[in-house]
C-alpha cells in the first residue's frame, strides 16, 4: 500500500509593491470619487446651462430677431460656444462635488466611522486632490486644444450668417477703391486747376 503525500505548503508569495502601486486607488479612494463624480457632472451640465442662458442665448436670440440670422446658424454658434462656457464651469463643478461628497460622508458619519479605523483626513482628501489634478489637466487641455478652435468656428459662423465675412468686406472695399479710382481718372480736370 502506498502512502499518498501531500504537496508542499504553498508559500504566500507578497504581492509585488509596484502592482500594488498601480492598484493603489483602493476601495475607499473609489468610494469617494463615485460620490464626487455625479455632483462633478451635474454641476458641469448645471452651470453650463446658467451661463449660456444668461450669456450666449439672450445674444443670439437678438440676433434672429433683429439682424434676421437663421435659426439654423443661432444653434451652430451656440453649439460651438459651449466649450469656451464649459471650461469656465470645471473649477465651480470641481468645488461644488467636493462640497457635496464630503458633506453627505460627514452627514451619514462616514467620515467618523473612517477616522474611527485609523484613516487619517489627509489621507480622506487624497481623492479630491486626484480628481481635481484630473480636472485641471482636462481644463488645460480644454483651454488649448478645444475651445480657440470652437470659438474661431463661432465667430465665422457668425459673420458668414450675418454677412459680416471680413473677407467678403476686403473684397468689397478693394473693389470700391477700385471704381473710385478708376472714376476720378477718367474725370475731366475742373476749369481752375493746374496741371
Amino acid at each position: 500500500m502506498k502512502l499518498h503525500s501531500l504537496p508542499p505548503a504553498r508559500s504566500r508569495e507578497r504581492p509585488d509593491h509596484r502592482l500594488s502601486l498601480v492598484c493603489a486607488v483602493g476601495l475607499m479612494d473609489r468610494y469617494v470619487l463615485s460620490e464626487m463624480l455625479l455632483p462633478f457632472l451635474f454641476g458641469v451640465g448645471a452651470f453650463t446651462t446658467l451661463v449660456m442662458a444668461v450669456g450666449s442665448l439672450f445674444e443670439l436670440v437678438r440676433l434672429v430677431v433683429e439682424a434676421g440670422l437663421s435659426i439654423s446658424a443661432a444653434l451652430q454658434v451656440f453649439v460651438l460656444r459651449a466649450p469656451g462656457i464649459i471650461v469656465l464651469t470645471f473649477p465651480m463643478s470641481m468645488l461644488l462635488a467636493t462640497l457635496l461628497a464630503y458633506g453627505r460622508l460627514s452627514a451619514d458619519s462616514e467620515i467618523t466611522a473612517l477616522r474611527g479605523c485609523g484613516v487619517s483626513l489627509y489621507r480622506l482628501m487624497v481623492p479630491a486632490l486626484i480628481l481635481s489634478l484630473l480636472v485641471t489637466a482636462l481644463t488645460f487641455l480644454f483651454n488649448e486644444l478645444v475651445v480657440p478652435v470652437s470659438n474661431r468656428q463661432a465667430a465665422t459662423t457668425l459673420n458668414r450668417a450675418l454677412n459680416r465675412d471680413p473677407d467678403f468686406r476686403r473684397r468689397i472695399s478693394s473693389t470700391k477703391n477700385l471704381a473710385r479710382s478708376s472714376c476720378l481718372s477718367q474725370t475731366a480736370p475742373f476749369p481752375g486747376d493746374k496741371g
